[in-house]
């Protein structure tokens, strides 16, 4: 034995490779075991969740093992003891964690060094107040077994904590309004009437009796295998978890209705997206079913869970949505046919006001259905007659759709078109899942009748998954939802209490011609008195009257021109004038024109403007009860010499002009304004943030509504029949960067 009782370097090599094995396996187990519980949300409880994951844990371990001894076989020699650790770990968890989800290479090497650092230090310091010296094989020193396991231990709490924080706040700025003294009742409040509720469906799968032997009302199921093909191990895996396949879809869900009174009541749709198709994710619109069923409206949430992901497995279904949206329709047929058999509960709808809303890709489906109903027939296979296939056309009135997807459907290069539906979107600031205002292109595609209504409405510090009590918070799944900055969020129940107010008002003011709601989207003080503490920005066309554009930057690329016949457009000391997409978070396009422009000179003695003209003879029909109305957003992107624009309270002078010389201004800020600087930074660790999450800003537009009454009221010699002239003066703030998306003037019909 060598001097001092050493032991001989192989045997202390031999103990070190133990240590290192050792630790590199409890690392992968427990990051595989709590991982796998996390996620998959098995119908046998949270046992089944964690035995999974053991077994899956203990097979990628022993799948390590194999790999080292596979490469002492090819060698001949034994990996160093580091390399021991890192094989079993990297093999065991890392590959893994990779794998689930499909990470970003940079945010799994993120967690995974979170993961190490909390579970490795606690296990560390123990182990070296444990273990003999390797050099002189006696005990340690005492302050380094008393150092060593607190400072683990210091390790693994300041780990745990940074990784539970939910995050900052942040700063929010309000949009700083005076509530108005509403006339009308709360669409937020619950409504006066009791609420009952029962299931129907098709008796899969087999873990959900409700739709089975519980269910009040049979269904058959429908087949949709030709919209979604599927083939090999992904269908057959499917088939096994679900117990059935795309060929027949379960017709499941559950209904709230009113307990009381004949009706008639309005029938609303609502249908859930992409979650773990294990989740009851329909269930998770409990707390709407049962709003609007108080209010008079009888609802199903269907499940759409035969197009969700399987976990591990097969991930997620592509290019499905029109599978879903055949869906939706099927749920309508069954209406319609319990109507005609004189079903007790059908028999108490208006099945002439049908509503879909959808969440997620669920809400992309809702306006596919819309547009199939009325084609009759689906544009990619027009041989069969939608009536054949699930019956109709319904007449769908109104779609709502909840942080919805875009274009996973679409017909060669064109998205879904709406026309005489009408449609509301919501969508949030912090949505980690839908990072940026995809719904909004479905609602430039959107074309109302006469008197419909379109709005869109952005929700600051809202999330994507709080819309759904069965999804929450983090909208990423584990362990990466940590990540997530969830302290900017606002609370559920505040986020749901938005939704409640903001869509009750929609469908009273669509199919039940209650038009004094619509006031909720055009004036900022009556959501101030309806919605909880929430920055807003809001779009909306109203459908009134003759709504003539004076620039809507879509007939052409030409920066020179607007839309009226001879219209010039010219820029005065401006340092951006640009025309182009105005792009969303990761230069995603919005598919729409709008002009940029970008000034810094204010104030001096020739102010920056944007200036319209157009021929005199050019009759606008303009009178005293028309209005201007603009769709702005404020610019993101830097001035061209690399400075950033300011964040600061941001306003222009509007100015008309008539044939005669005579012109009044009124400011932006006399109506909705321009909208506040609202960053989202959605990750805590920006280093390791998606792409899809950068930057944080990029333009919300806000409908401005001008009346001309306010312009008579600064220079009442102003003639409106002959209106020439339209200018953006930018002479209140020094310097700021203005999105105009449209200008149009909106006249009622004169009597």
């Amino acid at each position: 034995m060598p001097a001092g009782g050493a032991q001989p370097t192989s045997k202390r090599l031999t103990t070190t490779r133990r240590w290192a094995f050792g630790l590199g396996a409890y690392v992968a187990l427990v990051a595989i075991v709590i991982t796998t519980s996390l996620a998959l949300d098995l119908p046998l409880g949270v046992v089944a969740d964690l035995l999974v994951g053991l077994g899956l844990g203990l097979a990628l371990l022993f799948l390590g093992s194999g790999v080292l001894a596979l490469l002492r076989w090819l060698t001949g020699t034994v990996p160093a003891a580091v390399g021991d650790g890192v094989v079993i770990a990297t093999v065991g968890a890392l590959v893994f964690l990779i794998v689930f989800n499909g990470f970003a290479p940079l945010e799994a090497v993120a967690v995974w060094a979170m993961w190490l650092i909390a579970i490795a230090a606690p296990v560390l310091g123990i182990a070296i107040a444990v273990a003999p010296d390797q050099a002189t094989a006696r005990p340690r020193p005492t302050w380094a077994r008393v150092v060593a396991p607190l400072l683990g231990a210091a390790v693994f709490a300041a780990a745990a904590i940074w990784w539970w924080h939910p995050g900052d706040a942040g700063p929010v700025a309000p949009v700083a309004v005076t509530a108005a003294q509403p006339v009308l009742p709360d669409p937020g409040a619950a409504g006066t009437l009791p609420v009952a509720s029962f299931t129907y469906g098709s008796g899969v799968p087999r873990w959900r009796p409700e739709y089975g032997a519980q269910a009040e009302r049979t269904t058959t199921p429908v087949d949709v295998r030709d919209r979604v093909p599927l083939s090999g191990f992904v269908a057959a895996a499917r088939r096994t978890a679900l117990g059935h396949g795309l060929d027949a879809v379960p017709r499941n869900a559950v209904v709230w209705h009113p307990a009381e009174g004949a009706g008639p009541h309005p029938l609303v749709l609502v249908a859930h997206g992409n979650a773990n198709l294990f989740t009851p994710s329909e269930l998770g619109y409990e707390w709407l079913g049962r709003h609007l069923a108080s209010h008079g409206y009888v609802v199903a949430s269907i499940d759409a869970s035969a197009f969700n992901s399987l976990p591990f497995l097969t991930g997620e279904l592509r290019d499905e949505n029109d599978a879903r949206a055949l869906l939706f329709l099927a749920h309508l047929q069954l209406w319609h046919a319990w109507q005609e058999d004189g079903d007790a509960v059908a028999a108490t709808v208006d099945l002439d006001r049908i509503v879909l809303i959808g969440h997620s890709r669920g809400g992309e489906a809702a306006a596919i259905a819309a547009a199939f109903d009325r084609l009759g027939r689906i544009p990619a296979d027009a041989t069969v007659a939608l009536a054949d296939r699930v019956g109709g056309p319904y007449g769908i009135r109104a779609v709502v759709s909840l942080a919805p997807s875009d274009g996973q459907y679409r017909v060669g290069d064109r998205g879904t078109v709406l026309e005489d539906v009408d449609y509301l979107v919501l969508q949030g600031g912090y949505d980690a899942d839908v990072t940026s205002f995809a719904g909004e292109r479905q609602y430039e595609r959107t074309v109302i009748r006469e008197g419909g209504f379109k709005a869109a409405v952005y929700l600051h510090q809202a999330n994507h998954g709080q819309f759904n009590t069965r999804w929450g918070r983090h909208d990423l799944g584990p362990p990466r939802d940590q990540l997530l900055r969830t302290g900017a969020i606002m609370p559920a129940d505040h986020q749901r209490r938005s939704a409640a107010a903001l869509i009750t008002a929609f469908l009273e003011a669509t199919v039940r011609d209650q038009s004094g709601y619509r006031d909720l989207f055009r004036r900022p003080e009556v959501a101030a008195s309806w919605l909880p503490p929430v920055t807003t920005v809001m779009r909306y066309d109203d459908g009134a009257g003759i709504a003539i554009a004076i620039a809507d930057y879509g007939e052409d690329v030409d920066p020179t021109t607007a839309s009226l016949p001879g219209s010039t457009a010219s820029g005065e000391g401006l340092v951006v004038w640009r025309e182009g997409d105005p792009r969303f978070r990761s230069r995603v396009e919005r598919q729409v024109n709008a002009v940029t422009l970008g000034w810094r000179e204010a104030g001096t003695d020739a102010d920056p403007a944007y200036r319209l003209r157009w021929d005199d003879d050019v009759d606008l029909g303009a009178h005293d009860g028309s209005s201007l109305r603009l769709e702005i957003a404020r610019g993101t992107t830097a001035f061209p010499d690399g400075t950033p624009v300011p964040t600061g309270p941001l306003d222009a002078h509007v100015v008309l002009g008539d044939a005669a010389g005579r012109r009044a201004a009124v400011p932006l800020s006399f109506g909705q304004g321009v909208p506040p600087d609202l960053p989202a930074r959605l990750s805590r660790a920006p280093l390791f943030a998606l792409p899809r999450f950068t930057p944080s800003r990029y333009p919300l537009f806000a409908t401005v509504e001008l009346p001309l009454e306010a312009f008579l009221e600064a220079d009442g010699d102003l003639d409106l029949a002959s209106l020439v002239a339209l200018d953006l003066e930018f002479d209140l703030v020094p310097e700021g960067l203005l999105v105009v998306r449209s200008i149009t003037l909106v006249s009622a019909p004169t009597p």
